[in-house]
């Protein structure tokens, strides 16, 4: 774990790769529900279960998609700030072009790829 000094205190970030393998998505939900027990002001368990929900989600994403069937790493980054706690999920492996005339709510909506580099949770 590190710290890094920001403005309003600190923020601790807790790197976690795992083999891009279904089986190790797990170590995610887990180190998640550790670090929400850090916070000083308990996440309600509603709100954590929905961080579990889409961390599997996306960490599901990276597994089925990211590699086609081959090794690869995912990476996620756990930052814990004092207000919040900020989920990202990171692969290197090939991403898919959206369907003519889709769009999406996340972040990636104006990049011509989406699905590959990260894919992430906040809340």
């Amino acid at each position: 774990m590190s710290s890094v000094a920001n403005g309003n205190g600190h923020i601790h970030a807790i790197r976690l790769t795992i083999p891009a393998k279904p089986e190790y998505i797990t170590l995610g939900r887990l180190a998640l529900t550790g670090i929400a027990r850090l916070r000083p002001e308990p996440l309600r368990q509603e709100v954590l279960g929905d961080l579990k929900l889409a961390l599997t989600e996306a960490c599901t994403n990276s597994v089925r998609h990211a590699y086609a069937g081959g090794e690869g790493m995912v990476e996620i980054l756990y930052e814990l700030h004092d207000d919040k706690l900020v989920i990202e999920v990171v692969d290197e492996g090939e991403g898919f072009d959206l369907p003519t005339g889709r769009t999406t709510r996340s972040s990636t909506t104006s990049c011509p790829k989406a699905g590959s580099g990260s894919r992430s949770s906040k809340r």
